[in-house]
């Protein structure tokens, strides 16, 4: 998150790790004494714990993924992931990859069940049963990694479906369900036993609470952005990943330089700034074409999406043409003054 507000400059780029506090005790009385370790810990001198022991997982996102891969790396015995709900999971291959962030709407589409089904029965093949029932490719942050799956078909991580209790002396309560259940649905609760709890509740999105609430008036506060990413009363607003919510992408990163470069352009050329009410009829745009949407049309897009919308940047105004080489690629273009 960058603000590059008169007289002051200030970025924002650590994200504390989610904890959450999970309480309880058995029938008897006796609360879970064995490690309790966030995912981030994993990666830490503690996380010698896990070697040989059964690692209950509380979590299914990427942190969760990357949780299992790490304990087992580091020894464990067996994983076995909580999972709240089912996310997609999809493969490191970057030709794959590529070819699903080009889709351009940023939502489920109709032919979209065409990649899930090809998803479904080459990447999932073996273990559909963790195929998502009531998520669409396109309506959520895909989990990218190769390994997982391999570790639920060969049985060194074990994937159970439910809503975590509490904890127990000896492990885990869960109200287990069925593939094609809900959060909270009536299942069938047991206890996983577990030596080594992690929990893998990702990371706290950075605050914004230093800046003035004035910039960001109802109806345009994250998601709803310029750009879905710069505040629509001061363009020098820059909150890079701050108000993303969800995506696909071939890289984590290329957007990061793409909008840090059109925060650079606005603070050289006076010209090519945007008009608050410019950057509000950009959203509201947005908005109408994404209509019905689900969760909303800023929650959710794809890398074609946004080179849309950057090369849009540049041709709905071509006096900002000359710096299109320098916002994609960071090829040098020379302001007027400059020159």
């Amino acid at each position: 998150m960058v603000s590059s507000r008169a007289n002051e400059q200030r970025q924002v780029t650590h994200e504390k790790p989610k904890r959450t506090e999970i309480h309880g005790t058995d029938a008897e009385g006796e609360a879970f004494t064995g490690p309790i370790l966030h995912s981030s810990e994993l990666d830490s001198p503690e996380a010698s714990q896990v070697q040989g022991k059964t690692v209950v997982i509380i979590g299914s996102g990427a942190s969760g993924v990357e949780a299992a891969e790490t304990a087992l790396q580091r020894g464990a015995k067996q994983c076995v992931m909580i999972a709240r709900d089912d996310k997609w999971i999809i493969s490191r291959n970057m030709f794959i990859d590529v070819l699903i962030a080009m889709q351009p709407f940023g939502r489920e589409m109709p032919l979209s069940f065409i990649w899930e089904s090809f998803l479904q029965k080459w990447h999932y093949r073996g273990v559909e049963d963790l195929v998502p029932a009531h998520r669409g490719l396109f309506e959520g942050t895909p989990v990218v990694n190769d390994n997982f799956l391999s570790h639920v078909r060969s049985g060194a991580c074990l994937y159970i479906r439910g809503d975590t209790r509490r904890l127990t002396s000896n492990g885990v309560l869960v109200n287990t369900r069925t593939r094609t259940s809900h959060p909270e649905d009536k299942g069938e609760e047991k206890v996983i036993p577990a030596d080594v709890v992690v929990l893998a509740t990702g990371f706290e999105r950075p605050s914004t609470d230093f800046l003035p609430r004035d910039l960001f008036p109802e109806g345009y506060s994250q998601p709803d952005l310029y750009l879905q990413n710069f505040s629509t009363e001061d363009w020098s607003i820059l909150l890079t990943n701050s108000s993303y919510i969800n995506a696909i992408g071939t890289v984590g990163h290329f957007h990061i330089g793409i909008y840090t470069r059109i925060l650079l352009v606005l603070l050289l050329d006076a010209g090519a700034r945007p008009a608050p009410k410019d950057m509000k009829l950009w959203v509201d745009l947005v908005r109408y074409l994404k209509r019905g949407a689900k969760g909303g049309a800023l929650t959710f897009f794809t890398y074609m999406e946004l080179t849309i919308w950057l090369v849009l940047f540049h041709i709905v105004r071509p006096d900002r043409l000359p710096w299109l080489p320098f916002v994609l690629f960071g090829w040098g273009v020379l302001p007027k003054s400059a020159k």
